[in-house]
């Protein structure tokens, strides 16, 4: 493997891992930007990085192991 295919996978990484944190910030301000309703531990923080764990997560970091195989089958055997 060269420099250049450790290089585009760290940049693939670093492009998967400021996605994620955008989706995060902007699934917070969505949920806490919505009327408050009457069960107080979902307007906790707490809760809501639960939430985005199990919920969102998942199909996050499927869609970087997807990624990498196919950064690796293209570029990995050569």
């Amino acid at each position: 493997m060269t420099r250049n295919h450790r290089y585009l996978y760290r940049l693939s990484l670093a492009t998967w891992a400021s996605l994620l944190v955008g989706h995060l910030f902007w699934y917070l301000y969505q949920a806490f930007a919505a009327f408050p309703i009457d069960e107080t531990y979902t307007n906790g923080i707490g809760f809501q990085l639960l939430a985005f764990g199990l919920m969102k997560l998942p199909f996050w970091l499927l869609a970087l192991v997807m990624v990498l195989l196919i950064e690796f089958f293209l570029f990995g055997r050569r």
